[in-house]
């Protein structure tokens, strides 16, 4: 599906949105492949218009209100707690790895907390762009540190605006 950053690569089930990736310049989708051999025995099948639909709720303008989209994801117990800790704390601010780890009790775990927000298979849903080094520095993105800069700006544009 398109999205304001680019060709995304969504994959879901009935109880819910399971992977999205974005596409880089030749065409690779990272996480993909690893995404694939975690559900080795699913039968996958393209579906353009939902994955659109989900496109549409997630990026649409005006901002999509209403039910919000599921999450059907797979990862250890500490990955799934640093990503509900995205969910609670990062949708409207920007956050560094040590205050995940605080957030989740672990407070010398900042270095496995960046393994844990790099292995996010559901970009910008699960709000890891919204991480920033200590010093502030963006730091790296999986899908591309020029998207997560543009997707930070694309969010503050979006904030200002509804200011009005």
């Amino acid at each position: 599906a398109a999205t304001p950053f680019g060709s995304a690569t969504i994959a879901q089930t009935s109880r819910g949105i399971g992977f999205v990736g974005f596409e880089l310049a030749r065409g690779e989708v990272p996480g993909w492949r690893e995404f694939r051999d975690t559900w080795r025995d699913a039968s996958f099948v393209a579906d353009d218009a939902a994955a659109r639909e989900v496109a549409r709720r997630a990026w649409g303008e005006p901002p999509q209100v209403g039910a919000p989209l599921r999450l059907w994801v797979h990862g250890s117990n500490f990955q799934i707690q640093v990503w509900q800790a995205l969910l609670r704390c990062a949708r409207d601010t920007t956050v560094n790895y040590a205050d995940i780890a605080r957030e989740i009790g672990r407070p010398a775990a900042a270095r496995a907390v960046g393994g844990a927000v790099g292995a996010n298979p559901v970009a910008w849903l699960i709000p890891c762009h919204h991480v920033l080094r200590t010093s502030g520095a963006l730091g790296g993105y999986r899908w591309g540190v020029e998207r997560k800069r543009a997707m930070l700006a694309w969010e503050l544009s979006r904030a200002v605006a509804a200011r009005g």
